[in-house]
């Protein structure tokens, strides 16, 4: 083989080497009904779940508020030993 054939040589075979790290995709694309019909309730569960806590969060920082709003400042008013 001359020099033009084995500098080309790698650069013909490369693609070739390239495409076989691809995945092959083949076949009849199925839908699971009933996997999905679980994956969605899952999700909904999920998602209420989530609301729920936020909720008790909010909470939570309500009464975190109302705690600074009843608390004297500065607290060594609350000393009555004078």
């Amino acid at each position: 083989m001359g020099a033009f054939y084995s500098g080309i040589i790698p650069w013909l075979a490369m693609p070739l080497v390239l495409n076989i790290s691809h995945p092959v995709y083949a076949g009849i694309p199925v839908a699971d009904g009933l996997s999905l019909a679980q994956n969605m309730m899952a999700a909904m569960g999920a998602v209420a779940q989530t609301l729920k806590q936020i909720q008790e969060y909010q909470t939570l920082l309500q009464q975190y508020e109302n705690m600074l709003q009843n608390t004297p400042w500065p607290l060594h008013e609350m000393d009555t030993d004078d």
